[in-house]
């Protein structure tokens, strides 16, 4: 799957991609292009999303501050949903060091933890979210860090 003409990303097996009328039911902190992908099997869903930067912007950000301005978009919306910071991550989707955190919070009575983190190219800012059961972390954060490392750029 190429996404933006410039991020490779291979599908693993168990996992679809989402369709827009689904994705529209999920509840996004931000509207953009990206894909959603789930294996609900292994109870994982993750998403990818892009969106562009002014040229200022791209001068002047860099991907710590961005990663500061996510967490914070994060956390407020979450609150509902009895988030809990764990700890701050740097992940490296096809070799690029991407920072973010991981977290904690209920859906509908069971304990989920999530994985958030950017990583700014050129002009563009690209977001990598993952969410499972916190029962499965262990083994299904594998498959996320699998995922991430097979990423390539075009």
């Amino acid at each position: 799957m190429l996404l933006n003409q410039e991020l490779n990303l291979t599908v693993p097996e168990g996992f679809r991609e989402l369709t827009g009328e689904e994705r529209s039911k999920l509840n996004f902190i931000e509207d953009g292009e990206g894909c959603c992908l789930q294996d609900a099997g292994r109870h994982i869903m993750i998403s990818v999303g892009w969106k562009k930067i002014g040229a200022f912007a791209g001068l002047i950000l860099n991907t710590g501050d961005v990663a500061k301005r996510m967490e914070s978009s994060i956390r407020n919306p979450m609150k509902s949903f009895h988030f809990r910071d764990e700890e701050k991550v740097e992940l490296s989707p096809g070799g690029k060091t991407a920072e973010g955190i991981r977290y904690v919070y209920d859906a509908q009575s069971v304990e989920m933890t999530g994985e958030s983190c950017v990583v700014k190219i050129n002009k563009t800012l690209y977001y990598f979210n993952f969410y499972t059961r916190k029962a499965l972390q262990e083994e299904n954060r594998k498959v996320w860090e699998e995922l991430l490392r097979s990423m390539r750029w075009a």
